[in-house]
């Protein structure tokens, strides 16, 4: 059996690419509002309709093993988890645009093409897919050394003329050099440049919030992904890699978080940050320096500098308690909303 859970309410649900040359399989589809659905078909098409966003659970059965199961393509389908392990015959396997957070290929010994784009994967083995020669894992959460590892693991495979995919995460360090450098000799397109010495870099927010989803409002980041650590003693320490995280602060009791954000490339590619309404006190974002548009309107920030921000165009931060600001260094500013903060007369003059 494989398995998939997806979370979809589509009226016609249906994997995108089906190619199997052995015996049709049966697909079970199953949760307490849409009951149990099930088709015998390579291809079905299930009505999703009523289901209210609860996770639906289909298995798949094969009477032979999948064993002429070579492509399967079930992207864009709202899958949250899947489980292919059994089909050991796959070559062309693609799961993107999804909600998945772990993706097991390792039995999949004759994969050649895997695609995962835009998931939530933090962790990926393909030491058992020797095969491999396009692999498509962009726009995830995967951590550099995680990156570092395919990028060797691929080299050490020893295939030539592949693709490579792999911006949107953390990005690869100095550790994958070596197989970088070899993977582009043998003709391996690859669409992040060749890492380098990392520039370490950070920003800071203080908040008193006690929301159970506190999360930026809008990041646009075509850089690697940053390393959020939230911090107090009531909450201890949560950490999350990505752009946009989500961190649970409702056990706190209001005291001050501390957050750091983290970018291994010096935020090159940060260029939206907005986080307004989120309680913050203090935020420094002094190294993001590509910022364009800046938001933090509806807080209770008294101070912040902009000074480095050369690109801003866009500063809001109406509804705070801000009493001073230089906007000396902000020359292509187009956009200013500063109302209802403490600003003086004679800062407003200037």
């Amino acid at each position: 059996t494989m398995s998939i859970t997806t979370t979809s309410t589509s009226n016609a649900w249906s994997p995108r690419s089906v190619t199997n040359t052995g015996n049709a399989f049966v697909w079970e589809a199953t949760n307490a509002v849409i009951g149990t659905l099930t088709q015998t078909a390579n291809v079905p098409t299930f009505d999703f309709s009523s289901n209210d966003g609860s996770p639906i659970n289909i298995t798949i059965t094969s009477n032979d093993g999948f064993v002429g199961l070579t492509r399967f393509q079930v992207y864009t389908l709202d899958i949250t988890a899947i489980d292919a392990t059994a089909a050991v015959a796959l070559d062309n396997f693609h799961v993107q645009a999804n909600n998945i957070s772990s993706i097991d290929i390792s039995t999949l010994s004759d994969l050649t093409f895997f695609r995962a784009s835009g998931n939530n994967i933090s962790t990926l083995d393909i030491t058992g897919n020797s095969l491999l020669n396009r692999l498509e894992v962009d726009n995830n959460s995967l951590t550099s050394s995680e990156l570092d590892a395919l990028v060797n693991q691929l080299d050490a495979f020893g295939g030539t003329d592949g693709i490579l995919n792999l911006a949107g995460n953390q990005g690869i360090t100095e550790a994958a050099q070596p197989g970088y450098d070899n993977l582009i000799d043998k003709g391996w397109t690859i669409d992040v440049d060749a890492p380098g010495p990392p520039v370490i870099a950070t920003m800071s927010i203080t908040t008193t919030s006690t929301s159970n989803a506190w999360s930026p409002r809008s990041v646009t980041n075509t850089g690697n992904a940053f390393v959020w650590e939230a911090t107090n003693a009531v909450i201890g320490t949560l950490t999350q890699t990505a752009n946009v995280p989500t961190f649970d602060f409702s056990s706190n009791d209001g005291s001050p978080i501390n957050i750091t954000i983290t970018s291994n490339d010096g935020f090159v590619g940060l260029t939206r940050f907005q986080v307004y309404t989120l309680d913050i006190t203090a935020i420094d974002a002094t190294a993001a320096v590509a910022l364009d548009n800046f938001h933090v309107q509806a807080n209770n920030i008294s101070s912040i500098d902009i000074s480095t921000l050369s690109d801003l165009t866009f500063f809001r931060a109406s509804g705070n308690n801000i009493s001073t600001l230089d906007i000396t260094g902000n020359s292509l500013l187009n956009r200013l909303e500063v109302d209802n903060n403490s600003l003086t007369s004679s800062e407003l003059d200037a």
